[in-house]
């Protein structure tokens, strides 16, 4: 088995994201499918690292080779995860990887109770890497365009204790 260790994103790093946003497989799996200009992906990025309530980390296989990003949106006690793997990195369990070290990093601020994830119905690479990452499903939306499943994880393992107030 390989580890990937973390450590935070920076400016170095827009362009690799960049790029992995634009993977066809990770367009169609986002919640916005069209492909993401470089100015606009440049905007995004340069207001993220200013914002108090983002946290991101890339993923490096034997602290070189990136293999992937986990990020999080903090709202009160709460975060939103996202996950992008590298295509060269998919289909080796990077992803639970990611987001189990990533849910611990972010636990370890002492800045949230619970991290929420929503992964469209088709994604089953998603589902089974945050079912192996220890979340559990609390609820599915049927809404369009994109129906998805509603998935929680808190350090508590309480579904109970981490529902949304």
């Amino acid at each position: 088995m390989f580890e990937v260790s973390l450590r935070p994103v920076d400016t170095t790093d827009r362009e690799r994201l960049w790029v992995w946003s634009n993977d066809p497989d990770v367009r169609a799996q986002s919640f916005s499918t069209a492909l993401i200009s470089h100015e606009e992906h440049k905007r995004w990025f340069d207001a993220r690292l200013l914002d108090p309530f983002w946290r991101a980390w890339i993923g490096t296989e034997a602290g070189l080779q990136a293999v992937g990003v986990v990020r999080f949106q903090i709202q009160g006690l709460r975060a939103e995860i996202g996950v992008n793997v590298a295509r060269e990195a998919r289909g080796r369990g990077v992803g639970r990887l990611l987001i189990l070290q990533g849910c611990i990093a972010l636990f370890e601020t002492g800045l949230i109770t619970a991290v929420d994830a929503r992964i469209k119905l088709d994604n089953t690479a998603s589902v089974a890497a945050f079912r192996g990452a220890g979340f559990w499903q609390t609820g599915t939306d049927f809404s369009p365009p994109f129906p998805c499943t509603h998935w929680t994880f808190s350090p508590t393992g309480d579904p109970a204790s981490a529902q949304p107030g």
